[in-house]
């Protein structure tokens, strides 16, 4: 009987073991990274430069003070490796985003989404 069970929890664990599949996500991002930071300190630029021109002198000073907070943090998340750019993950995220933009034509295409490593569920824009 206890031959029978120790064999029984042995093929259990072995069904548990080999049922899952291991894929890693792929760490060797530093040209998406560098390509993302390079795209973002573009968009900054082109944003900054609205701000200036859309506004009044004094508050597009505090405008462009607070977004080039945001923006350094941003960055900084970036070059942390806080965002994952594995293939599988970015397929999936455009393709949603693709079905989005097509069903509400009145937003325009300038997104991109990018996939935390954070494990807790958030919305960061």
């Amino acid at each position: 009987m206890k031959k029978r069970l120790l064999l029984l929890l042995i093929v259990c664990c072995c069904m548990a073991v080999s049922s899952q599949n291991y894929v890693p996500i792929d760490t060797c991002d530093a040209a998406q990274r560098e390509a993302l930071t390079g795209e973002y300190k573009f968009r900054v630029q082109l944003y900054k430069t609205f701000l200036k021109e859309s506004h009044e002198k004094k508050v597009a000073k505090q405008l462009l003070e607070n977004y080039e907070e945001y923006s350094e943090s941003f960055i900084e998340e970036i070059e942390s490796r806080n965002f994952v750019f594995d293939p599988r993950f970015i397929a999936c995220s455009e393709s949603i985003l693709h079905e989005l933009l097509k069903a509400n034509p009145q937003i325009k295409d300038h997104f991109k989404v990018l996939i935390s490593r954070d494990p807790s569920l958030n919305a960061y824009c």
